[in-house]
């Protein structure tokens, strides 16, 4: 898993698939912020789960992929199970001024 705040670089962030909740990954800086994991192979993705540190966060957009040049809405899938190889998070800046801190991304296959 990878994480990047704002226009810099992406950095491991592998907090973000441990399975371990006390652990956790918090953006920096005013944002936007992004998250990206490989699934490791085409898996068939049921549902996925972003488990926050505080409050859920509101503006996300949610992409998956089959093969890393084609991207899909994860929040239009209808008929699940999907094939999806990697997942991508694009987390827009809130009115308050916070950044997103998330515990653990969870991947449900059927």
């Amino acid at each position: 898993a990878w994480a990047r705040n704002g226009d810099g670089d992406w950095d491991a962030a592998p907090e973000l698939i441990d399975g371990d909740p006390a652990t956790e990954w918090q953006g920096a800086g005013a944002g936007p912020w992004a998250v990206a994991v490989d699934l490791g192979g085409t898996t068939p993705l049921a549902g996925i789960e972003i488990e926050y540190a505080g409050e859920p966060w509101e503006a996300v957009n949610a992409m998956g992929t089959e093969d890393l040049l084609e991207w899909f809405d994860l929040m239009a899938i209808t008929n699940p199970p999907v094939p999806c190889r990697a997942v991508f998070f694009d987390f827009q800046g809130d009115s308050r001024g916070r950044a997103p801190g998330i515990r653990e991304i969870v991947v449900t296959d059927p």
